[in-house]
């Protein structure tokens, strides 16, 4: 989880030192062949606000997912998330749904690791804006408010409602299969007498 941090720290850094620099590796609707900004957007930030929220939720979620499904599962889930939340985007963009803009952040990724963690422990508590609130309702909060920022009214707080989708349903597709995997490896490795 560090090394995600740092290269959000890193790479932040860098956009505001080089001018130009977030032109090259945001997601650009109007350059799908240059596919490494699948991957590059993850690390840009629109300000100071973005990425400190950004990293702020994956500071308190990456590690309890981390001991739920294992570090390289941590890791597999953010980068794969985040392409798939960049994919979805992609795909609104280019179906009309939402307007050609350039994309970027970490959200769709971190959206991955809230979903894994909500299927891993759906009765878990978090504080949405100081109230508590268990996992599974939350995910259904933020599926409601993420497809507000896909319809035509929300289009214009410039959120990216279908990153966040993509991301969430990854995260919890995902965790759903690593259970189900898990729940399988642990019934054959201790067989009924």
């Amino acid at each position: 989880m560090i090394y995600l941090l740092a290269a959000m720290a890193i790479a932040f850094i860098l956009q505001q030192v080089f001018p130009g620099f977030t032109e090259l590796f945001y997601l650009d609707p109007s350059k799908p062949l240059e596919i490494w900004r699948l991957v590059t957007s993850i690390f840009m930030h629109a300000g100071i606000e973005h990425i400190f929220f950004n990293a702020l939720s994956l500071f308190f979620f990456a590690p309890v997912l981390m001991r739920m499904a294992g570090k390289s599962e941590l890791y597999k889930i953010f980068f794969i998330g985040g392409i798939v939340g960049n994919l979805l985007y992609l795909a609104f963009v280019f179906a009309g749904i939402s307007p050609p803009v350039p994309a970027l952040g970490a959200s769709g990724a971190i959206y991955a690791v809230l979903g894994a963690v909500a299927m891993f422990a759906p009765n878990s508590v978090v504080y949405m804006y100081f109230f508590p609130m268990r996992m599974k309702y939350a995910v259904a909060f933020w599926v409601l408010l993420n497809l507000f920022y896909v319809s035509p009214i929300g289009q214009a707080s410039g959120i990216g409602g279908a990153a966040h989708l993509g991301g969430l349903f990854f995260g919890l597709i995902y965790a759903y299969y690593l259970k189900g995997k898990r729940a399988s490896e642990w019934t054959y490795s201790f067989p009924a007498p």
